[in-house]
């Protein structure tokens, strides 16, 4: 909203100039008018020049955010895979012993069966 604010106080102060302007024209000959008129356009123009070099330098900041953001995303995405990979790591191990174990009770079972 600032900036908004900072375009009408420029257009309220470029209006402000061409009144001046419009005076200027009444008393005085061509050249001074053109002189005027480029003392004008140059300050626009200065002006032009520094809203966009802000507005770049905004851009900039912004991408740079962006790539902060994108960096933390890869981070933890590379974090959270790794964390899969384990917790899947763990659960065929964890079904490796279980069937290990369930062999060894399956075949007591068994034997204990025969036996009697």
């Amino acid at each position: 909203m600032n900036h908004l604010y900072e375009i009408n106080q420029t257009s309220a102060t470029h209006n402000k100039q061409w009144d001046l302007l419009k005076l200027l024209c009444k008393d005085k000959n061509v050249d001074e008018v053109n002189k005027k008129l480029d003392e004008i356009a140059l300050q626009h123009k200065k002006e032009i020049t520094v809203q966009q070099d802000i507005a770049k330098q905004r851009v900039i900041d912004q991408l740079y955010e962006i790539h902060k953001v994108a960096e933390e995303i890869d981070r933890t995405q590379i974090e959270l895979q790794e964390k899969i990979n384990k917790f899947c790591d763990d659960i065929s191990e964890f079904i490796k012993n279980s069937l290990n174990i369930d062999d060894k009770v399956v075949a007591g079972d068994a034997l204990s069966i025969s036996i009697s």
